[in-house]
């Protein structure tokens, strides 16, 4: 799936979504940032994302309970700014 075609299915459907797992194994050309999954998937309460861009947050997302990020590569390891920008 191509990173234009998972933009444009949350951007639809994501009001509906509660639980969302974004694992990107270098199958999308860019990832996709926290705060555009939360920003179009209000209703989240868990939100897991692998190798995707992380931005200081734009609003509150009270709903949300449960947060995992990471990277599988062992040489990028998520980054401190990422951790920073989440807190």
């Amino acid at each position: 799936m191509r990173n234009k075609t998972l933009c444009s299915f949350i951007q639809s459907l994501g009001h509906t979504l509660t639980h969302l797992e974004l694992f990107n194994w270098d199958v999308l050309e860019i990832g996709i940032a926290l705060g555009f999954a939360l920003d179009h998937c209000p209703n989240l309460t868990s939100l897991v994302l692998r190798n995707s861009e992380i931005h200081p947050l734009s609003s509150d997302h009270a709903k949300l309970q449960h947060l995992n990020i990471g990277s599988h590569r062992h040489s990028h390891p998520v980054p401190e700014s990422t951790i920073t920008n989440i807190l």
